[in-house]
């Protein structure tokens, strides 16, 4: 993925602001730190900012998701009509869970939830 100026410069400005945060917190000393704790220092930092990204990406698309569903859906087995409720959804993943609300009807009558696609 081909990464702009713009991000670049961003990505370096976060960069540099956690290792100072870490240095100034006492949580490590830059100046003697071996290399194979700057790598999992890093790495654990990887997995929060891509953490971070899948859980912005997923609230963006649920919301649009959540948008466009109407306020009632019938229901694929009975043909009753049924209430869009919101329902919180936990993936996990490599970087660690991802919470969004997703929209969810219930069949009172076939007493089965399903959720229509936006």
């Amino acid at each position: 993925m081909a990464k702009s100026k713009r991000s670049k410069n961003l990505l370096q400005q976060l960069v540099q602001s956690l290792i100072d945060d870490g240095v100034t917190a006492d949580t490590f000393d830059l100046d003697s730190m071996p290399f194979a704790e700057m790598e999992m220092f890093g790495h654990g930092l990887g997995k929060l900012v891509a953490a971070e990204i899948q859980q912005a990406l997923t609230e963006h698309q649920a919301t649009r998701m959540n948008a466009q569903a109407g306020d009632q859906y019938d229901c694929p087995q009975c043909g009753r009509t049924c209430a869009v409720e919101s329902a919180s959804r936990t993936l996990k993943t490599l970087d660690g869970d991802v919470v969004f609300a997703e929209p969810k009807c219930v069949c009172k009558k076939c007493r089965k939830s399903f959720f229509p696609s936006a």
